[in-house]
C-alpha cells in the first residue's frame, strides 16, 4: 500500500488521528508526506510508522529536526524490525547534528538504493559517515547531500578518507563504487589531490 498526503500546516491536534490510521496499517510500503510537520509531529510519525514494512520514505521539506531524525536512526537501525527501505529522502529538513547518527544506523541498511538529504545541514563531522555509507551499502547507486553548505573542502577531504580507508579493508578489495555522490553547493572549493 502506497500513501501521499499533501498539506499545509498539521497541527498535533489534526493530526494525531492519521497516526492512529498509520499505526493500525502495516502493509505500508510507501510514505511520502509533503506538509509542515515539524520536529514533534516527525517524532509521532516515526512512532506510527514503527512495524510498517516501508520500502520508500520521502518527507522532504516537513521541518523535521534533530528529536525526528533520532527515531529515524533507531528505526532503521533495529535489523530485527527495522525497514527495508530502498529509498529515503529528507531533504530540506534541519537535521543537522544528527545527521552523523543517521549516517551510521543506515549501514545497516542493506536495501537501500538512494538516499536525498540535500540542504539537512550536515556538518563536518558527519561526512566520514558517509564515506564508509557510500563504501558499505552493496545497493546504494545516488547519495544526495548537495546544499549542504557546512560540508566544505574540509567535510570532502574527510569523507573521502574515510571511503577509502572502507575500500582497502580486506572485505571491499575487490570493490568499486557504484553510488553517484552529489555535492554540489556544498563549499567544495577544491577535492583533495592527496590522502594520507
Amino acid at each position: 500500500m502506497d500513501l501521499s498526503l499533501f498539506a499545509q500546516d498539521c497541527a498535533v491536534k489534526t493530526f494525531a488521528p492519521f497516526m492512529e490510521v498509520l499505526r493500525c496499517n502495516r502493509a505500508l510500503r510507501t510514505v511520502q508526506l509533503c506538509a509542515r510537520l515539524g520536529d514533534s509531529n516527525g517524532v509521532m510519525l516515526m512512532r506510527s510508522l514503527e512495524g510498517a514494512c516501508l520500502q520508500r520514505l520521502v518527507l522532504d521539506g516537513c521541518g523535521l529536526g534533530v528529536n525526528t531524525a533520532r527515531h529515524l536512526a533507531a528505526q532503521v537501525g533495529d535489523v530485527g524490525r527495522g525497514w527495508s527501505l530502498r529509498h529515503l529522502s529528507l531533504s530540506g529538513n534541519p537535521i543537522g547534528t544528527e545527521a552523523w547518527s543517521l549516517f551510521d544506523r543506515l549501514q545497516r541498511c542493506r536495501t537501500l538504493r538512494s538516499l536525498h538529504m540535500a540542504q539537512c545541514d550536515i556538518r563536518v563531522e558527519a561526512c566520514p559517515s558517509v564515506g564508509k555509507l557510500l563504501m558499505t551499502l552493496p545497493a546504494l547507486t545516488m547519495m544526495n547531500v548537495s546544499g549542504n553548505t557546512r560540508i566544505g573542502s574540509d567535510g570532502a577531504r574527510l569523507l573521502l578518507e574515510a571511503a577509502l580507508r572502507e575500500w582497502r579493508g580486506a572485505s571491499m578489495a575487490n570493490a568499486s563504487l557504484k553510488a553517484c555522490l552529489d555535492l554540489r553547493g556544498s563549499n567544495v572549493e577544491s577535492m583533495p589531490r592527496k590522502f594520507g
